[in-house]
Order: C-alpha cells, then structure tokens, then sequence
C-alpha cells in the first residue's frame, strides 16, 4: 500500500514539474545526437585543420534508448538520455561505418510543450561551469 501511494505521489511530482515517463520523443533524440555529434566534429576538425570549414557528411541510425532520467539544468526541467546508434561517417576516401556507437544527451522541453533544446556544459571538464543550450530542429 504504501508502494503504490509513494508511485502516485511520485507521478504528481513528476507531471508538476512538466516531466513525464515518455520523455523526449525519438525524433527529437535522433536530431540532437546528430547536432551534438555535428558540433563534436567541429571542434575536432578546428583542433587538427583550423582553415577547414566543412565536417564530414554523415548519418545516424539505430537509435536505441536505454535510460532516460529526469534531471534539473539551469533551474528548469531536463532530460539525461543514453543509449546506442549506429554512425556511417563519408569521408573523402572513404565511408567510415561504427554499429552501436554509445550516446548521452541532455534535452530540455521548451514552455510551449513542442520543442526542445539539446543542453551541453560550458566546460566539459568542469561540471559546475554552467551550460549551453541549442534549440533542436526537428524534420517535419
């Protein structure tokens, strides 16, 4: 009995604080994986060729969810979400093709209920650095 009353009022909790079980949905996943990724290869490309402009085309696939915790980023509701996708990364010579490739993302429901924001910390290295947020576009 008292499971099943502590279930309820964590639920209320929950839905009061605009979180709910289904968390972000898939597509929403999928574009900021690709945008984090996309930002990742950014910074990686201005490290090793700082002239180059252009990231290497790639595509993401197979995304699987495994967990989906609730969080708190900058005093508002949040999203930690992890699991797995596969990448085919094209390169000049060749196609590059990794399965199961591990991901976590942190996704922010934006006050109008349909979009989101994928957050980043500020310094990766530094987890009380604050973040950075970026709205995710979604196809569709």
């Amino acid at each position: 009995m008292l499971r099943i009353a502590l279930g309820i009022l964590l639920s209320i909790c929950l839905a009061a604080c605009g979180l709910t079980a289904e968390g972000p949905p898939k597509a929403v996943v999928e574009s900021a994986i690709a945008l984090q990724f996309s930002q990742t290869q950014q910074e990686i490309l201005q490290l090793l060729t700082p002239k180059a402009h252009q990231t290497p085309d790639f595509t993401i696939s197979q995304v699987k969810i495994k967990r989906q915790t609730p969080v708190s980023i900058l005093d508002a509701s949040a999203y930690r979400v992890e699991g797995t996708f596969d990448l085919k990364l094209n390169l000049s010579t060749r196609q590059v093709s990794d399965q199961k490739t591990p991901f976590e993302v942190y996704l922010q429901p934006q006050p109008d209920g349909e979009t989101w924001r994928l957050a980043r910390p500020a310094d990766p290295k530094n987890a009380e650095s604050g973040w950075i947020t970026y709205l995710i576009e979604t196809p569709g």
